[in-house]
């Protein structure tokens, strides 16, 4: 139930109401429940809000969602493939011990001089790999 309220307005204020409710096709009423509405829900107070203060928050917000997706884009590509290519060698050193140990069983004395100097050779260069990553990643980059 609704009961009629007299609100004194300033005659500028009443000319933008009658524009803005003419263009949207809503009565004085309407409009001003939902301005209040607008309000109160947000819990704002009307006599410090700036319509551009909202722009200002989006801009933000999206500044914000921006940063984070480079974040995710950049672990993506270094750290995350990193991990995935350890992983990877440690899954393929777990299946190279498995076949070491079952060529062990039906193999002679020769067969296993043979794995261990190939375990050698690989632990050797997997080594150097190791060691050349590590001084790219200690040496500086020159300005360009």
């Amino acid at each position: 139930m609704s009961t009629s309220k007299k609100i004194n307005v300033s005659n500028a204020f009443h000319r933008r109401l009658d524009q803005e409710t003419r263009r949207l096709k809503l009565s004085y009423k309407e409009y001003l429940e939902a301005a209040g509405e607008f309000f109160i829900a947000r819990k704002i107070d009307p006599r410090k809000y700036q319509a551009g203060q909202t722009e200002e928050v989006a801009n933000l917000l999206r500044s914000a969602v921006d940063r984070i997706f480079s974040l995710l884009i950049f672990q993506e590509q270094h750290v995350l493939k990193a991990i995935h290519t350890e992983a990877s060698k440690a899954r393929i050193m777990g299946e190279l011990s498995v076949n070491h140990l079952l060529r062990l069983l039906t193999e002679d004395e020769s067969g296993f001089q043979a794995l261990q100097q190939q375990d050698q050779q690989y632990l050797t260069e997997r080594l150097r790999q190791v060691a050349e990553q590590l001084d790219k990643q200690k040496k500086p980059k020159s300005p360009t």
